[in-house]
């Protein structure tokens, strides 16, 4: 009698470990998501520093302070990181 009350509805396992599977998902895209954003954080972060020192760098070429060839040196190591 009703027999379908007790193989469609939860107390079945196929829907706890489909249950699980769900949790486990959504937990994982939680995790992504922190992930990419403090990722993104950090790169703006050392995208900042790098353009404050290219600054820097070109004031310091501008008032001669360094050769053109020290300026091109740099600017390249800069470039690099």
């Amino acid at each position: 009698m009703y027999w379908w009350y007790h193989y469609w509805w939860f107390p079945s396992p196929f829907w706890a470990v489909i249950m699980w599977i769900i949790g486990i998902a959504v937990i994982a895209l939680v995790v992504w998501i922190i992930a990419r954003a403090l990722q993104s954080f950090v790169s703006r972060e050392n995208s900042r520093s790098y353009s404050e020192a290219e600054r820097i760098l070109d004031e310091r070429f501008a008032r001669g302070e360094i050769s053109e060839e020290e300026y091109l040196r740099m600017k390249k190591v800069l470039r690099k990181r």
